[in-house]
């Protein structure tokens, strides 16, 4: 089974950032995300429906 992981910002509301099967991506679109907001964010990560607890960017 192929991984698909969904990237949110959930600090205001649940905003979809991503949906891909690239951890690399993931990793980019977070990064891009802190910097776009002067690190006032809340990044939740899910693969194939399932919270990621351990990840970092």
């Amino acid at each position: 089974m192929e991984k698909t992981y969904r990237l949110y910002d959930i600090y205001e509301g649940k905003e979809l950032l991503t949906k891909t099967t690239s951890m690399e991506e993931v990793k980019a679109a977070a990064k891009e995300r802190s910097e776009d907001t002067d690190d006032e964010c809340c990044l939740y990560l899910t693969c194939n429906g399932e919270h990621v607890e351990d990840w970092s960017y």
